[in-house]
């Protein structure tokens, strides 16, 4: 593992998908949490440099993340998350009736991953989710985001972006939050059309 890489710690990590992405762009992948032992499973053998904590991350203390990788505050370059988005999604018509937004607790779990953004401080934070996420509630949800990370010292920008843009063969819309101490980075221009 080449140490003078940025480095990632991905919260809701399922199997890595955002790490994998992280990876391949020169990141060292230092470790992920996620509840579902599977998709954490799959992770590890996905990034096997990489320690793992098992369960929900409202059980997990950000003191023991960083002391696990031996970080202080301020020391990790990105933290990355995709928190649950069943909620938010048009996918699960059950959970919109008529149209109106229908409360789910794990539309909250975006709430623990900027706990660690709080403690963690590190230089980039990146959120991603379904597009549903910035309007649903009247855009409460997307606004809570911004502004919390405003409060801890993040500029964000965000974006709807489409995979397909960007040379993935699918049509994959999702939400970004994008933020930075100081001024966030660019978010990506489509390479693709």
């Amino acid at each position: 593992m080449d140490h003078s890489a940025p480095s990632l710690v991905d919260l809701f990590c399922g199997v890595g998908g955002i790490s994998l992405g992280f990876a391949q762009a020169g990141f060292r992948v230092l470790g992920g949490n996620d509840f579902d032992q599977h998709a954490l499973e799959a992770f590890a053998l996905n990034h096997p440099d990489a320690v793992t904590w098992p369960g929900n991350l409202e059980e997990l203390k950000p003191e023991t993340l960083l002391h696990d990788l031996e970080l202080a505050p301020g020391e990790l370059d990105v933290l990355a998350g995709g928190p649950p988005c069943q909620g938010f999604s048009r996918n699960r018509a059950r959970r919109h009736l008529g149209g109106r937004f229908v409360d789910d607790p794990r539309n909250y779990l975006f709430k623990e991953f900027l706990r660690f953004v709080e403690y963690v401080r590190p230089r980039l934070v990146l959120i991603e989710n379904v597009p549903e996420i910035l309007i649903k509630h009247d855009g409460l949800f997307g606004r809570e985001i911004i502004e919390s990370l405003l409060e801890v010292g993040y500029e964000t920008r965000t974006a709807v972006l489409n995979s397909i843009d960007f040379g993935v063969p699918q049509k994959r819309r999702r939400a970004f939050f994008l933020a930075g101490r100081g001024s966030p980075p660019s978010l990506p221009v489509p390479t693709h059309g």
